[in-house]
């Protein structure tokens, strides 16, 4: 079996010659760029997808790109909540909460103030 027969064995719920494996490109992505350490040909690259493409793989999608949109795409994750052009809705905080923000180096730190308490998360 090839790799893509594998994945597909898996998909279907048979059996397998071996595990099928897929890598983790969005990580590997801009793990590189960050360092840039990208292959040659795909320096000027914006997305992982990009090369995905170029490769003929499938597209990772899993999570959601949320690199590029920053601190206003990603500043309420720890609810699991993302604001990306991508998506096909939009999420707003109510009225009636009150967020503070504390970033030290890479870290966030966030509060979120409502009128039966107070919860809290770091990224």
């Amino acid at each position: 079996m090839n790799q893509k027969e594998r994945m597909i064995a898996a998909m279907r719920g048979s059996m397998a010659d071996r595990i099928p494996y897929a890598p983790r490109i969005d990580l590997w992505f801009h793990a590189n760029k960050v360092r840039g350490t990208l292959p040659e040909k795909y320096q000027d690259a914006e997305k992982a997808d990009e090369i995905a493409m170029a490769e003929g793989w499938a597209l990772h999608k899993v999570v959601l790109e949320f690199m590029a949109y920053g601190e206003s795409g990603i500043i309420d994750r720890c609810l699991g909540v993302y604001r990306i052009p991508t998506q096909g809705f939009v999420s707003n905080l109510s009225e009636n909460v009150e967020r503070r923000v504390q970033k030290k180096g890479d870290e966030y730190h966030v509060e979120y103030h409502t009128p039966v308490g107070t919860i809290s998360g770091a990224f």
